[in-house]
Formats: structure tokens, C-alpha cells, sequence
């Protein structure tokens, strides 16, 4: 019984030990809308306006520059509007 026992406390001490890393992704983005919300597109890229806003962080301090590609997709009532992979 006590063999048993320090078995199951050595395995779970290794468990415990290990490392755990969540994925790292090299660039972080956020996107901020800015009230009041409008249903039409042209209203958030109008010149002169500054109602949306994409802010991109480099995670990746060994990597000096990373060319990145944007998407957008817009989904609502059965409806999905996704910019073209190649663009």
C-alpha cells in the first residue's frame, strides 16, 4: 500500500513540474469601433473619420519586422461577407 502511494505522489509531483506553455502567437491585434455604431460600411471608412481602429503588436523581440496580412469578415442574419485570402 505504501509502495502505491509513493508511486502515485512521484507521478504526481512530475505532472506538476512540467512546464506548461500556452501557443505564442508573433503578432497581437486589436480592433476598437468607436460609437455610435452605424449598419453601414462606408460609415467607418469615410475620410476624415476615425471610427475604427486596428492596432497591431510585435510579440516576437527577435524578429525586427513581420509582413503581416489583414482580413476582414462581417457576419449577421445569415449573411458573411469575407474579404478575399489573396488581398
Amino acid at each position: 500500500m505504501r509502495l502505491k502511494l509513493n508511486i502515485l505522489l512521484l507521478i504526481l509531483s512530475i505532472l506538476i513540474s512540467v512546464k506548461v506553455n500556452a501557443q505564442v502567437y508573433p503578432v497581437q491585434i486589436n480592433t476598437q469601433l468607436t460609437p455610435p455604431y452605424s449598419l453601414r460600411l462606408s460609415d467607418y471608412v469615410a475620410p476624415g473619420t476615425n471610427r475604427i481602429a486596428v492596432n497591431m503588436l510585435l510579440t516576437d523581440l527577435n524578429e525586427p519586422e513581420y509582413y503581416v496580412r489583414l482580413g476582414l469578415t462581417i457576419e449577421g442574419n445569415g449573411i458573411t461577407i469575407t474579404t478575399s485570402p489573396t488581398f
